[in-house]
């Protein structure tokens, strides 16, 4: 979370910093910024609340799809800083930064979603197992009907 924090740091300072570009352009990346640096924020909110929930352990089934967006947002993030990292003044630091977190951020991801299918799959099997040993009892159980010349 440190990590975050400071590519947080550093994407508040590209925004203080395109106050000094032209008004039109300053607006636009200032707008674009925000809106990604928001709603990037709002999933790293919600992994931690995530996290408390479970005693700061991530599920991986709950985590997986919130990480994928996550993962996606930090490559848009990336994307848009390459792209506009002179005409927003977006420091390196600020580009090298978010590419580091989206890089651990989308491994994160991929650990966690194969952990959840593992999970899954054994939910399953477990749940197979339960209904096959129902179905043994139910046979075990069921009254035996005399055999043979009445």
């Amino acid at each position: 979370m440190v990590q975050k924090k400071t590519i947080l740091a550093a994407a508040l300072l590209v925004c203080a910093g395109s106050a000094f570009l032209q008004p039109a352009s300053a607006l636009d990346c200032q707008n674009d910024i925000s809106g990604l640096i928001k709603t990037r924020l709002s999933l790293v909110s919600a992994l931690n609340r995530s996290m408390k929930a479970t005693h700061g352990k991530l599920n991986p089934i709950t985590a997986c799809p919130m990480l994928r967006r996550l993962s996606a947002v930090e490559s848009r993030m990336a994307s848009y800083f390459k792209a506009n990292g002179a005409w927003c003044h977006i420091p390196d630091t600020a580009i090298v930064g978010i590419t580091k977190a989206h890089a651990n951020d989308t491994a994160m991801a991929g650990k966690a979603c194969a952990f959840a299918v593992k999970i899954k799959k054994m939910q399953a099997q477990r749940a197979a197992g339960m209904r096959q040993q129902e179905q043994q009892l139910l046979q075990q159980q069921a009254p035996q009907l005399p055999r043979g010349p009445l």
